[in-house]
């Protein structure tokens, strides 16, 4: 169960990350 929590969170995070990268990106475009 604690192994599945932190891999949906690590997911979490890295759709975080990679909408806080791609949105700025996106508007400068």
């Amino acid at each position: 169960m604690l192994a599945s929590n932190r891999i949906l969170a690590l997911v979490a995070l890295k759709t975080r990350f990679h909408y806080l990268l791609l949105y700025p990106a996106y508007q400068l475009a």
